[in-house]
C-alpha cells in the first residue's frame, strides 16, 4: 500500500518491486551459508536483527523516491532474512532432547509475530505513515534482539 499510495505504481511496477525485494530475501538467506559458520550462530542471529532494525530506521529517511524507498525496504529486508534462517540452526540447538518441540514453538511465533505484523502495519502506516511502521519495527527488531543477546546461548 505504501508505494502504490505514495507513488502511485501500478500492478506492473509493483510486480518488478516484489522481485528485486524476493531477491533481497535470496540474498539474505544465501549469505547464512557463507557467514554464520565464521560468526557464529548467535551473532549472525544479531547481525541480522540490528542491520534489519538499521533498515527499518532508514526506511522513512529515504522515503523521497522510489528507488530510494526500494533500497531501504531491500535493506531491512536481507537482513531480516539473515537473522531469520541464521536463527533456525540456533534455535534447534537450545533444547537438543526437545528439538521438535523448540522448532514448533519457533515457528509458531513466527507465524504469530507475521500475523500481528500483518494486523498492525496497515494501521500504522495510514495512523503514522512510513515514520510509524520504521520506528514499530525497528523498536520490535531490537527487543528481539536484546532478548537472544541475554536469554539464548550458542551451543558453539
Amino acid at each position: 500500500a505504501w508505494l502504490r499510495h505514495e507513488y502511485a505504481l501500478g500492478p506492473a511496477q509493483l510486480g518488478v518491486i516484489a522481485l528485486i525485494m524476493g531477491v533481497a530475501d535470496l540474498c539474505g538467506s544465501g549469505s547464512v551459508s557463507l557467514l554464520t559458520d565464521k560468526f557464529g550462530k548467535r551473532r549472525s542471529v544479531l547481525l541480522g536483527v540490528i542491520g534489519a532494525a538499521l533498515g527499518f530506521l532508514i526506511m522513512p529517511v529515504l522515503n523521497v523516491s522510489v528507488a530510494m524507498a526500494v533500497t531501504g525496504i531491500v535493506v531491512a529486508r536481507a537482513f531480516f532474512e539473515f537473522a531469520i534462517v541464521s536463527n533456525i540452526p540456533l534455535l534447534s540447538e537450545q533444547a537438543p532432547q526437545q528439538r521438535g518441540k523448540v522448532m514448533t514453538l519457533g515457528a509458531a511465533f513466527n507465524l504469530c509475530g507475521a500475523t500481528l505484523a500483518g494486523i498492525s502495519g496497515p494501521w500504522l502506516y495510514t495512523t503514522f505513515g512510513v515514520w510509524g511502521l520504521g520506528l514499530v519495527s525497528a523498536t520490535l527488531s531490537l527487543l528481539s534482539g536484546i532478548i537472544i543477546w541475554r536469554w539464548v546461548q550458542d551451543a558453539a
